[in-house]
């Protein structure tokens, strides 16, 4: 085994490991899942969003994002309804409850990232940033065509109506 590749891939790994603590922390402290969170975020980014380019976006299997989004809509977060230009498929809105509580949760969110990144320099972020962009785009060639479609920074709440 080539100990370089071993080395990188073993960073990268650790270095995921380490933020989905930091997050799942976060989260639990909000009384919701890292899958709930993101399936809120990205439902608001793009309203009526159609149920399987949410699939894609949350990368994982289409009953996976059925039932996260069951569950979801019980707690009246997210709605869902048939799309009336193809009826096989459903789109997906956010309530304003599941806004509400994506924005109170945002806040801390944005505290943890720059809590986390804040000990990095703006040359070593972008570096970093590089790098990891040729990793990611190596290791999924659809990446570059996704982030075109969905926008790079997928994390930013992209309307005007945020409350700070």
């Amino acid at each position: 085994m080539d100990l370089d590749k071993l080395s990188l891939f073993e960073s990268i790994k650790s270095s995921f490991l380490h933020i989905d603590a930091h997050e799942k922390a976060l989260l639990t402290r909000h009384n919701i899942t890292l899958p709930r969170f993101f399936t809120l975020l990205h439902v608001y980014n793009n309203p009526g969003i159609n149920q399987m380019d949410l699939t894609a976006l949350m990368l994982c299997t289409k009953g996976n994002i059925t039932r996260i989004l069951q569950g979801m809509e019980v707690e009246k977060l997210v709605e869902r309804s048939e799309n009336p230009e193809d009826g096989r498929s459903t789109l997906v809105n956010i309530t304003e409850s599941g806004q509400a509580l994506l924005f109170k949760i945002y806040k801390d969110y944005e505290g943890l990232i720059s809590e986390l990144m804040g000990k990095f320099t703006p040359e070593q972020l972008k570096k970093y940033s590089q790098d990891l962009n040729c990793i990611e785009n190596t290791l999924n060639p659809k990446a570059p065509e996704t982030a075109m479609k969905t926008g790079k920074h997928t994390l930013v709440l992209k309307r005007e109506d945020v409350v700070n």
